[in-house]
């Protein structure tokens, strides 16, 4: 057994790491960078000791002078308070291993990292009552496969913004050959149609190949095809998903479908429900001794990745569909749902199949590689999209885009989940949740659907004969305005303010074509416009008819006014005082340094 502690200044905090190790010996080997401010440690083996059971432990402590907030990869499920102490679990296909304090200016205090993305770890934050310490801590097992390798931890106290330390840990994960993300085509930069919240599982084809020239010329490149294609089916359950063969009274002929839409413009993406096997599916009993779970509400058994024949099933199905319908992408569902639990009635069943991995960590991991290596035989530049809740690093390596988890006609909502991914983005994509409203919205309304997800790619789902003429003139002005300026909203720096009040201020700054895009979503917040940029747009989407600024004392501005449907409404002069311009709801303020 191993339990010590040692004492290390990182930057101006003094670090106290403590590491409990149940069996064996470990020893903590750690070297500073970045002039000090950066603490690089790893924990490994001591001599000869072999470790093959128990828990390793590693508690970070500080003093919380600055600590008015943790960030944390659990999507904006609650808020980023300390509360009485929180956690979370770390793996594969759930949550991204790092916790970031920050100050009551967004300044970085603490940004810990680790670079175990495969196996559990459990995360755990409070502040201590007794001396006002920040406490983390880092516990895992160590009877998986891997044992104890090393385990490498990032502890950056850096004087920059909180959001700066979190890009440094997707950098640094990023930088790992095993995490290394997956190259991404320029069209899954684009806006998407997709038909879930627009159709469900009632979906028709002739209705989708009308649209998707419509979705074509408002600027989108993709279309994702989700539940419905492959069953009769509308209860909105999932029992017949797992034969993946195409309802025939919804298509009569798929290939010819999906080359209607290829023929509008639009890239064809379909969905799949990776680990769902129904309990009316003709594969139900096939697989009886190799599910993880069983889900009595949505009717349906989770597959064990574990067993080779499992994968192979999957596998096999994915290349056929990609090979014999000619699919851009397949949209892999539900790959967080593949964790063990309740078998329920089929507790007993036994099968002659033996798996050949020992954790569903490794599991998922080899389906992962034989699906890609599958693919790549079939059609090269097949992507995948992922869902927000498996985003962490190893993920990254397979996943094309990542999408925010589901929040219909949130647009609050959508902004913490897109903003919570952009963070730990680094090289790969981020969608927001698919967009939609009320037709009877009035169109300044309904534009603040898109107007809070600006700074990932956009996913919309309405029937745009549905709704007035109105809300179809605004989409098309607001997605020419994301598709202009695509490099400042997703490929440039990306800044987040006050995560305590929900990101009122966003910016995204691109120095190459010299502009600066905010979104302003609280009603008076004040907005800081520097030099760093010559022009600069400012989205208001605060519910309000106007923007308060701040120039520096130096500039004048020419501004220019328009609304939502991107209609010039008036012009002023702003030079360095404190100024509130008068800009209609969900409308947009240009500014360009005189």
């Amino acid at each position: 057994m191993t339990k010590f502690s040692e004492n290390i200044a990182v930057g101006n905090l003094a670090v106290q790491i403590l590491v409990n190790c149940a069996e064996g010996e470990v020893e903590l080997v750690t070297r500073l960078s970045d002039a000090g401010f950066v603490l690089e440690c790893a924990l490994q083996e001591k001599g000869e000791a072999v470790i093959g059971r128990g828990a390793l432990e590693l508690m970070v402590r500080f003093p919380a002078i600055r600590a008015a907030g943790v960030w944390h990869p659990d999507q904006g499920m609650d808020n980023y308070s300390f509360g009485w102490g929180r956690g979370f679990i770390s793996r594969l296909a759930r949550f991204s291993p790092v916790l970031g304090v920050f100050g009551y200016e967004d300044e970085n205090q603490l940004t810990a990292a680790h670079d175990e993305a495969l196996y559990p770890v459990e995360t755990e934050y409070r502040i201590l009552e007794e001396d006002a310490m920040v406490q983390l801590v880092f516990r895992r097992d160590l009877s998986d496969s891997r044992g104890l390798e090393p385990w490498h931890f990032r502890l950056d106290a850096r004087a920059l913004r909180y959001d700066a330390a979190l890009g440094a840990v997707a950098e640094w994960w990023q930088s790992m050959s095993e995490y290394e993300p997956e190259t991404v085509p320029d069209w899954v930069k684009r806006p998407v149609y997709s038909t879930w919240y627009c159709y469900h599982q009632d979906l028709a084809p002739e209705e989708l190949e009308r649209t998707s020239a419509d979705y074509k010329a408002l600027g989108c490149e993709s279309i994702i095809v989700d539940d419905g294609w492959q069953t009769d089916d509308s209860k909105r359950k999932y029992g017949f998903c797992g034969d993946w063969e195409v309802s025939r009274n919804r298509f009569p002929d798929f290939p010819g479908h999906i080359q209607r839409v290829k023929d509008a413009g639009l890239r064809y993406i379909l969905w799949y429900s990776v680990p769902y096997i129904g309990i009316y599916s003709e594969n139900f009993n096939r697989f009886l001794g190799q599910y993880l779970d069983y889900n009595e509400k949505m009717e349906v058994a989770v597959l064990d990745p574990r067993y080779p024949n499992v994968r192979d099933f999957l596998v096999k199905t994915y290349a056929a569909a990609v090979r014999d319908w000619d699919l851009d992408g397949l949209k892999l569902d539900f790959f967080d749902d593949f964790v063990e639990g309740d078998l329920g009635p089929y507790t007993d069943h036994s099968t002659e199949y033996r798996r050949d991995v020992s954790t569903v960590e490794e599991g998922i991991t080899r389906l992962l590689e034989e699906i890609r290596a599958a693919l790549e035989t079939v059609k090269a530049g097949v992507v995948f999209e992922f869902r927000q809740r498996y985003s962490g690093p190893l993920m990254q390596r397979f996943g094309h885009f990542f999408r925010a988890m589901d929040c219909p006609a949130d647009a609050y909502r959508n902004r913490l989940l897109t903003t919570s991914l952009r963070l730990l983005a680094g090289r790969t994509v981020t969608h927001s949740d698919m967009l939609m409203w009320h037709p009877e919205a009035a169109v300044e309304d309904a534009a603040l659907q898109l107007l809070n997800v600006l700074y990932s790619v956009p996913q919309v789902s309405i029937r745009l004969d549905e709704f007035p003429e109105s809300h179809g003139a605004m989409l098309r002005f607001w997605l020419e305005f994301w598709n202009e300026h695509r490099g400042a909203l997703l490929d440039g720096t990306f800044e987040a303010e006050a995560p305590l009040l929900g990101y009122p201020l966003l910016r995204g700054i691109d120095r190459s074509s010299d502009e600066t895009v905010y979104g302003v979503y609280a009603r008076d917040t004040i907005v800081p416009v520097n030099r760093g940029t010559s022009q600069h747009w400012l989205v208001n989407a605060t519910g309000g008819t106007s923007i308060v600024l701040r120039p520096e004392a130096a500039c004048a501005y020419r501004a220019r006014i328009f609304d939502t449907l991107g209609q010039a409404v008036g012009e002023e002069h702003v030079e360095g005082a404190l100024a509130s311009i008068e800009v209609p709801k969900s409308g947009l303020l240009e500014l360009v340094m005189r």
